[in-house]
């Protein structure tokens, strides 16, 4: 690629490091090991970096007072601890999130706007559920697939 071509592409002056400092960054809060690291495979394949996984509250507390990320994707109890309180500190901080659960019924009260995700879910209905956390902040995501708001 030329110097032209670079800085047409928006590349110019971008090291690889450089573009990989660039990509999305999603908190993953879960505290099953196996699904974490499924969790962080599907995002890998859509380009986007897992901060974490942490598996409990503490761990995710930590994570988003010293991390830099997008959007996160949390639990919804994390070791039979309703992950709340995670969810709050998002709130507090205005960074989008949606809910994971293995549970068919999951009532949010205090976060009626937030998508859940419904576990297993496969990499399509990730994507969808990601991609609107990425580009509409906030943004209730209607039913998709396995997902509701």
């Amino acid at each position: 690629m030329t110097d032209q071509e670079r800085v047409s592409s928006g590349t110019a002056g971008i090291s690889a490091l450089g573009l990989a400092q660039l990509r999305k960054r999603i908190l993953v809060v879960e505290d099953e090991a196996v699904i974490a690291m499924l969790i962080e495979d599907m995002l890998d394949d859509l380009g986007i970096v897992c901060v974490g996984p942490a598996g409990s509250i503490a761990e995710a507390q930590r994570l988003i007072a010293t991390e830099v990320f997008d959007a996160a994707l949390l639990d919804v109890h994390l070791h039979g601890t309703d992950s709340s309180p995670v969810a709050e500190t998002l709130t507090r901080i205005g960074l989008p999130f949606a809910f994971a659960t293995g549970h068919m019924l999951v009532e949010k009260a205090d976060f009626p706007s937030v998508p859940v995700l419904h576990k297993p879910f496969d990499l399509a209905t990730l994507a969808k559920v990601v991609d609107g956390l990425l580009t509409l902040p906030g943004a209730a995501v209607t039913t998709i697939d396995g997902v509701s708001a």
